[in-house]
């Protein structure tokens, strides 16, 4: 180790400050894979093609703060703004410093080289040099769904979104999405509901909640889950981030599941992702003159699994279902007949009357009854959704 050191001293000026061999040998190798892996996080915004290259030329991600600037200014296939990004950033005590207010600010960063790093992302392409953490990591050691979606969701979307997630995860499968509006926060609401952890691959700082409608999820989060990002934090939410996060979203979760995406969707990217991933891909199937069913329906004729119950994806995963609404609630009989009529699409009492062959006014006191219990919500004046 020293004889190796001191080969390497000369190209070591200007980097290790007030020649301070010693701060290698005794921090060991692991700490400076960290820095190299966080520093090579802030330089994100040149691609990670060039972060990939830069680090093939000089030889692996331990070797980059080694490479003498000479040698930098004459790699070949760089531009010179980045090269000139990496003399002016490639300075070990300021990073030291930066990644140590890390942890004041109650935000942990793994780097890709750490064995903590999740497996399932090292194996992606383009696997993220880092990620900056609040909160924890999903278990490598259970089943992960992510749930995506449209912004501008339906009800019935948003419905389906939230039971899916409810009852995953109740069944022990760990749920991953975006935060963004709609789906993404209805899956991860529907989570927390039950109760469960959740987890939110961001496309800006871990610090910053975007959109700043779901303040409460991003904060509930940090208890029950962990918040994700490759991004330092601060960075805000730039527009190419959210594309390019969705590989993570993907690459952890073993299974994507899409409800209601348009046919051009940031969803569309997930799954894509996903497939070239070898994860499992599902997708809620909608009515085909739905602009928000064109995406899934696509996905379908692609070769997706089509779900309509959580049931559809347990099985893939050998996990028995339990019907939670009657054992939990203890419906009495009237709710036993009116409670299989709910779908996630809205339906007036007159339908649930129908459909049940009871009068208005039974239907009425039983619908506001499972309410009463949570297995029913109404969304509209006279008009109720199944919940549970």
């Amino acid at each position: 180790m020293k004889r190796y050191v001191t080969v390497w001293w000369s190209s070591l000026t200007g980097i290790f400050k007030n020649g301070d061999v010693g701060m290698e040998e005794s921090k060991g190798i692991h700490m400076y894979t960290e820095l190299a892996c966080f520093w090579l996080c802030s330089l994100i915004g040149f691609g990670l093609a060039s972060l990939e290259k830069f680090v093939g030329l000089c030889g692996g991600i331990d070797e980059v703060f080694r490479v003498p600037d000479h040698h930098i200014r004459k790699m070949e296939g760089l531009s010179p703004r980045f090269k000139q990004e990496i003399l002016k950033t490639r300075d070990i005590s300021r990073l030291e410093k930066e990644y140590n207010k890390l942890s004041q600010r109650g935000i942990s960063f793994i780097g890709q080289e750490h064995k903590d790093f999740p497996q399932k992302l090292k194996v992606i392409p383009e696997c993220p040099f880092g990620l900056f953490l609040t909160g924890t990591l999903p278990s490598p050691d259970k089943p992960s769904v992510a749930i995506v979606g449209a912004r501008g969701a339906t009800v019935f979307g948003q419905e389906t979104a939230r039971n899916f997630a409810k009852v995953l995860s109740l069944h022990g499968i760990q749920i991953i999405s975006g935060l963004a509006l709609g789906i993404d926060g209805y899956a991860h609401r529907g989570a927390l509901e039950a109760g469960q952890c959740t987890w939110a691959v961001l496309g800006c700082g871990i610090n910053i909640c975007y959109p700043k409608e779901n303040i409460r999820i991003f904060e509930q989060i940090k208890e029950r889950g962990g918040l994700v990002s490759e991004f330092l934090p601060g960075q805000e939410p730039l527009p190419w981030h959210f594309p390019f996060r969705n590989r993570i979203i993907s690459g952890l979760a073993d299974g994507i599941l899409v409800v209601e995406a348009r046919k051009r969707s940031g969803s569309l990217i997930t799954a894509g992702f996903g497939l070239d991933q070898g994860k499992d891909i599902y997708a809620v199937p909608g009515r085909p003159t739905d602009a928000l069913s064109a995406g899934c329906n696509s996905l379908i004729a692609d070769g997706a699994k089509l779900v309509t119950r959580p049931e559809d994806i347990l099985e893939d995963y050998k996990i028995y279902v339990k019907n939670f609404a009657e054992d939990k609630f203890m419906l009495d009989n009237l709710e036993k007949l009116v409670y299989p009529s709910l779908c996630l699409d809205a339906k007036s009492i007159e339908q649930i009357a129908a459909q049940t062959c009871l009068d208005y006014a039974q239907t009425a006191r039983t619908l506001v009854s499972l309410v009463h219990k949570g297995c029913a919500r109404q969304v509209g004046k006279n008009y109720y959704i199944r919940r549970g």
